[in-house]
């Protein structure tokens, strides 16, 4: 009888076990799904994060090359208003060669 109440409590020890074994193993999956969504979301967030930059370094990038532009044009402008003084002076002394030459 010692043998069976022995065998009947190592089956007790080993269903318990086997149950126990099984609710942490459940625990570790539910963990791991938990993580695997964090980890997820944050890759989402980096995608995301990253889309934003480089979105943000072709606005960069359009600006300098608008800035760039503009600075030809300031430097056209500033060439044609030297070209233009050159010429009004110029202008200004036949001008003034012509008056004299008339009086």
């Amino acid at each position: 009888r010692g043998r069976e109440e022995l065998a009947a409590t190592v089956d007790e020890l080993q269903v318990q076990s086997s149950r126990e074994r099984g609710v942490a193993e459940a625990e570790l999956e539910a963990r791991l799904a938990a993580e695997r969504e964090l980890l997820q979301a944050a890759r989402d967030e980096c995608r995301s994060l990253e889309s934003s930059a480089q979105d943000a370094l072709k606005k960069l990038d359009d600006v300098c090359g608008a800035k760039y532009d503009l600075e030809e044009v300031i430097d056209k402008l500033e060439s044609n208003e030297t070209t233009l003084q050159s010429r009004a002076a110029a202008m200004a002394t036949e001008l003034e060669e012509e008056r004299a030459g008339k009086h």
